[in-house]
């Protein structure tokens, strides 16, 4: 079973209407919708914004719901400069940007304890799947794979993705990748991301984000609603 995660409503709504036999279940105060999605059976959970929201939802998916992999679908900021609203970034590598530990000894993100990891690795197989269906209904001008850093701040300042872009490589900024990341590989599931971005994290970033990101929803929900077409785990 694939376990799909959202933070919002908008980000889940084109794959919950696209979803068959859908039973509701309740965890705590969450729904988590079972059901069929093209040839896939899978668990949908619209998480909530940050990092923890996230992070519970990810491993109630692995232990209550038996998941076999996780997909995050989703808006993003962008980060790298050529990016565009609408345009794609399947992450290949997450970090905690907010994750300080620097005044004992660590740099920024690096998790304490020489046992943790601190840079958590997208599936490949997923990830290259997601890549090739993305090229097929958005273009090579609108798709891209890179690192993305999650942080419970929404980003809207120009000083802030230039401190991203040089301290981490990002491209592309949220609030959950990073720790449903995190739990699947302390989990060994597999676990791949997909972001449209939704505004530049600039000073703008609230107006823009508020007048796309339902639009950028669609395009990240699209990709996992084909996917599912043409694939099976």
């Amino acid at each position: 079973m694939l376990g799909i995660i959202g933070a919002m409503s908008e980000e889940i709504s084109l794959i919950l209407e696209n979803m068959k036999n859908i039973t509701e279940v309740q965890k705590g105060k969450m729904v988590y919708y079972t059901g069929t999605l093209g040839n896939q059976e899978v668990v949908l959970c619209k998480s909530g914004e940050g990092k923890v929201n996230s992070a519970m939802v990810a491993t109630t998916l692995i232990f209550a719901f038996n998941v076999t992999a996780i997909v995050f679908t989703g808006v993003a900021g962008a980060v790298f400069s050529e990016l565009e609203l609408g345009d794609i970034v399947i992450g290949t590598d997450f970090l905690h940007h907010d994750f300080d530990a620097t005044a004992i000894g660590y740099k920024l993100s690096e998790i304490p304890n020489k046992d943790e990891v601190s840079l958590f690795i997208a599936d490949k197989k997923l990830s290259q799947q997601f890549t090739d269906i993305a090229l097929e209904l958005f273009g090579d001008k609108k798709v891209y794979s890179g690192r993305i850093v999650s942080g419970d701040e929404f980003v809207a300042s120009p000083v802030r993705i230039s401190q991203l872009r040089e301290t981490f490589d990002a491209y592309a900024v949220d609030m959950e990748s990073a720790p449903v990341a995190h739990v699947a590989n302390k989990c060994d599931i597999p676990c791949c991301v997909i972001r449209a971005i939704s505004d530049k994290a600039d000073s703008v970033a609230a107006d823009t984000y508020a007048n796309f990101f339902k639009e950028a929803a669609k395009n990240s929900a699209a990709l996992v609603v084909e996917f599912t077409k043409r694939h099976s785990l």
